[in-house]
């Protein structure tokens, strides 16, 4: 009964619609996928949600680092994400740094000039200039975001920076994917830069060749 509804049946009345609650009931302790599926199960809708094997870094690739998301709180200090960047242009790696809406709202016009004249700076402007950008790399680091989560369902390795929010429930979903978290939710300041440039070269051996 809700306008966007209204319109799908509007412009497709064969259309078959389910609707489903986005966020796991409280006593849900499963994966937020798995709720997806078992809401849509209930309704005759058994979909495959499995996300695209993982595939070969593309040839050449640059790491690509997302400092961003949509809820401050998830997200790591800016400064380390710098660090990061440092480390792994001093060890030969080429490295895109992907900036999106919330990153050029939030930020002060400063510090993005600053990022954009030290890094290859990107600042895909539709969800499908961002899986191209998503598509080119060798790697992937982000923070529980949808980037990530669209780095690690299209199979491209992803290293996924973790805090406050549960990998339990919200790890990203692929078959090349490595999480980084504390062992109970923390701020995101709990995370150095040495564990993440460790977990980058794990990631990248355990890539497909």
């Amino acid at each position: 009964d809700d306008p966007w509804s209204a319109h799908v049946a509007a412009l497709a009345p064969q259309a078959v619609r389910a609707a489903v609650s986005p966020r796991p009931a409280s006593d849900w302790t499963g994966h937020v996928v798995d709720w997806h599926r078992r809401e849509l199960a209930a309704q005759g809708l058994a979909l495959d949600l499995d996300p695209l094997p993982a595939r070969r870094a593309a040839d050449g690739g640059p790491v690509v680092l997302h400092p961003g998301s949509g809820a401050q709180v998830k997200c790591w200090p800016p400064a380390r994400f710098a660090a990061l960047a440092d480390a792994l242009l001093a060890e030969g790696h080429a490295v895109q740094v992907v900036l999106g809406e919330a990153e050029r709202e939030r930020w002060r016009e400063g510090e993005l000039r600053r990022w954009r004249a030290a890094y290859d700076v990107r600042q895909p402007l539709s969800l499908s200039a961002l899986a191209d950008v998503i598509e080119g790399a060798a790697l992937f680091v982000g923070n529980d975001s949808g980037p990530t989560h669209l780095a690690a369902a299209r199979g491209v390795p992803t290293v996924a920076l973790f805090g406050p929010t549960s990998p339990a429930r919200w790890r990203p979903q692929g078959a090349a994917v490595t999480v980084v978290a504390p062992p109970a939710p923390a701020a995101m300041a709990w995370l150095d830069v040495d564990a993440v440039l460790a977990a980058v070269r794990r990631a990248r051996i355990a890539a497909p060749a």
